[in-house]
């Protein structure tokens, strides 16, 4: 009946919760894409090839955990409650993977060739970002911040 379905309020924790986690995945997956070649760059001083290559090997291998993660999604939900199987192997190991990606130890990163760390302000060079032009085979790795010394 039309007015049974009207008449069932909705639970706005679990709506609310649901969006928020749909919205950090994404954040996650875009920022992953947007910002993850120069920050390998300029924190492992690979190379722009390098690092190109070695993000999307990560990504294809992150698509087939993926896969196996969607497929064993109804056989783990038959045996454990979903909002555990939702905390425990979603969203725990998603925000224990950005603290791992902080840049952590005693080494720098290491440093551009032949390069210092920002002084002046000009139009390519932006707090130490540097435009690469996409032409460029020999996109060189490694930082070039004030900090990296």
């Amino acid at each position: 009946n039309k007015n049974d379905i009207l008449a069932i309020k909705p639970d706005l924790i679990a709506a609310f919760s649901c969006m928020f986690a749909f919205f950090v995945f994404l954040f996650n997956f875009i920022l992953l894409e947007t910002i993850g070649t120069p920050l390998c760059m300029d924190q492992l001083g690979w190379a722009e090839s390098t690092s190109i290559m070695n993000l999307g090997i990560m990504m294809t291998i992150g698509a087939v955990v993926s896969l196996f993660s969607f497929a064993s999604v109804a056989p783990l939900t038959r045996k454990i409650d979903e909002r555990l199987v939702y905390i425990i192997l979603g969203l725990i190991p998603m925000f224990g993977g950005r603290i791992a990606m902080i840049p952590m130890g005693s080494d720098h990163p290491p440093l551009k060739n032949g390069t210092s760390y920002y002084t002046g302000m000009d139009e390519f060079n932006y707090h130490g970002m540097r435009n690469n032009n996409c032409d460029d085979k020999d996109g060189t790795g490694g930082c070039s911040l004030s900090w990296c010394e």
